[in-house]
């Protein structure tokens, strides 16, 4: 079929060692065509990773069609073809999001026969030998698309057997196989809006009779079909708050607050808030006297990225706005490797030295100590030349100038490896031995006694054995990073 319908040769077939592929028949049609056997070693699918992957595929979307349709594990065949069928056509980012089916024969395929797996399905009863009172068609259920004939597998529910038909009329709400006694309760989540009680005044009954009111609320009919339950790694969580009046003061309290003040998504909506004016110019402030860049003019050759602000609103545990935060961030994404960066890897603890490194406080009875560096990509020192456009709302800025950036800025490539080489040489100046098992780990033995040190991007953990040690390192830190 190959060589006839596409032009092209098979020359190597790659499987498992099952015997439909390894039996005399299967080798036989090998050594006649000249095509080469290759087999994965036992218990070795990542060697055919392709095709196990293909078939991993193919088995979920089957097992969706038929726990959607309901159809019993007899059909599994036919979900199985229906499965290849659907995947043909759809777009595959591996082959620059043209559909296999496309790239076989070099057209598009028809969407218009797609049709639910499992649905209603009227057959028409073709049959010469029916009478003038015979039924007229046969109610089946749709199990697959025929290869090679415009027609139709169907189930047919009087006769129990599998037809072919092409004069159909499809019910595609219809399941006959689902289980309608078996219904998903709905979960809805609402998040309650606190507000002022709203007066109302009951209207005069008609033919002078009281009508009885069975809830001040309005209740809307939810005419969707298809129910929703809440997802499965949320089970552990209360999502469900209920009405206001469920919920104690503290909870009515910080969700009003959270109602209070949104953030803005833009600079253009921040600066007509005076609060947001003020953070961001407080965040300028900051990058100035950390010496983050310098003002001059884009030399010749030079590409300036843009900049954008992020606005968080930091709260307490009550939901009360503890201050408004503004932070720019560099377009990283328009950086030229090569060019604007080199490298950007940048190591993390790896978790079973976090594991170890907790254990062994737990078992000496030592103190452990936890840091959070403040914004911390921006103590790094960058070695390429990267020029960054002037912020908005930066006055400062001459009309042709740029920044250039000395020191690193959140959203820059590089930016997490440079911090971690600034702590790393900062770390070291202090006295203490870079781990040749894991980078992130830093030690210190002496005569005063044991000092140990772990980070993880811009957290870090520290203990020893006596606390004066401890002092000493959590000083320096502040001194030299906190600065």
């Amino acid at each position: 079929m190959v060589k006839t319908q596409f032009k092209r040769t098979v020359k190597v077939v790659r499987s498992d060692n099952g015997q439909e592929f390894v039996g005399t028949e299967c080798q036989g049609i090998f050594s006649e065509e000249g095509i080469l056997h290759q087999r994965t070693c036992v218990y070795t699918p990542q060697q055919n990773g392709v095709v196990e992957r293909k078939h991993k595929q193919i088995l979920e979307i089957a097992r969706s069609c038929l726990f959607q349709s309901g159809l019993p594990l007899k059909f599994w065949t036919y979900g199985i073809l229906t499965a290849a069928y659907i995947i043909n056509r759809l777009p595959s980012s591996s082959l620059n999001w043209d559909t296999p089916y496309e790239r076989v024969y070099n057209k598009t395929a028809d969407y218009h026969r797609l049709k639910p797996f499992g649905c209603l399905v009227y057959a028409v009863n073709t049959l010469p030998s029916r009478s003038k009172l015979d039924p007229r068609s046969h109610k089946c259920v749709f199990i697959g698309y025929v290869a090679g004939c415009k027609g139709y597998h169907l189930y047919d529910l009087e006769n129990n057997k599998v037809i072919i038909s092409r004069d159909v009329v499809f019910f595609t709400d219809t399941y006959p196989y689902k289980n309608e006694a078996v219904k998903e309760t709905e979960i809805t989540t609402t998040l309650p809006v606190i507000h002022e009680d709203l007066s109302y005044t009951k209207a005069p009954a008609q033919n002078g009779e009281d009508q009885e009111v069975t809830d001040e609320r309005v209740m809307v009919e939810d005419i969707g079909k298809r129910k929703r339950n809440k997802p499965a790694w949320m089970k552990d969580y209360i999502c469900d708050i209920g009405e206001t009046g469920s919920m104690s003061s503290q909870n009515e309290e910080f969700f009003a607050n959270l109602a209070a003040d949104q953030e803005p998504f833009s600079y253009h909506q921040a600066k007509t808030d005076k609060k947001w004016v003020e953070a961001m110019n407080n965040e300028l402030k900051a990058l100035e006297l950390n010496g983050t860049w310098k003002l001059c003019y884009l030399p010749t050759g030079k590409k300036a990225i843009g900049s954008k602000w992020v606005f968080k609103v930091k709260r307490k545990a009550n939901g009360e706005v503890d201050r408004y935060k503004a932070r720019l961030v560099a377009k990283g994404y328009s950086q030229t490797e090569g060019v604007d960066y080199f490298e950007v890897f940048s190591p993390v603890a790896k978790m079973v030295t976090v594991r170890a490194f907790i254990a062994m406080v737990a078992m000496r009875g030592w103190k452990l100590w936890q840091l959070d560096v403040n914004n911390a990509f921006l103590h790094g020192y960058l070695s390429e030349e990267v020029y960054m456009k002037p912020p908005q709302g930066y006055t400062k800025a001459k009309e042709g100038q740029v920044c250039h950036l000395v020191k690193s800025l959140y959203g820059l490539k590089q930016a997490s490896r440079e911090w971690n080489t600034e702590l790393t040489k900062k770390v070291l100046e202090f006295g203490l031995v870079q781990s040749s098992y894991d980078n992130c780990l830093f030690t210190q033995r002496g005569a005063e006694g044991y000092l140990a040190m772990l980070v993880y991007v811009d957290d870090v953990l520290f203990t020893a054995s006596n606390i004066q040690l401890l002092e000493g390192l959590k000083r320096f830190l502040d001194k030299e990073i906190h600065h």
